[in-house]
């Protein structure tokens, strides 16, 4: 319920990979779609503890995605995410500041 509407992981995992390189083992990325809605999520973790850092989320083979839409949870004292305003998809890229040790949902549409 990352929207507090209900929102959650679709019922079809989907591929996603990450780089490797020096971020590869502080970073881990999940993606699903969902076909009653046709909607798509990825989950983007920074596993590091103390190190914010930013990343692309590329967007391939997700037809429709125009948009999206970011929730991060951070654990800084609030038990809810928190919502980005809605923005668009260029050149099939979907920029991410990840603060530490949070996951962030990135809902695509």
């Amino acid at each position: 319920d990352y929207d507090g509407k209900g929102a959650a992981f679709g019922p079809i995992s989907v591929r996603a990979t990450s780089d490797p390189g020096s971020a590869a083992e502080r970073l881990s990325v999940f993606a699903s779609k969902d076909p009653a809605t046709g909607r798509t999520v990825a989950v983007v973790l920074n596993l590091s503890q103390s190190m914010e850092m930013s990343t692309t989320l590329t967007v391939a083979n997700c037809s429709g995605a125009s948009g999206f839409r970011t929730y991060t949870y951070d654990g800084s004292g609030s038990a809810r995410f928190s919502a980005s305003l809605p923005q668009a998809v260029v050149g099939g890229a979907v920029p991410l500041q990840l603060t530490p040790y949070s996951m962030t949902v990135v809902e695509l549409g």
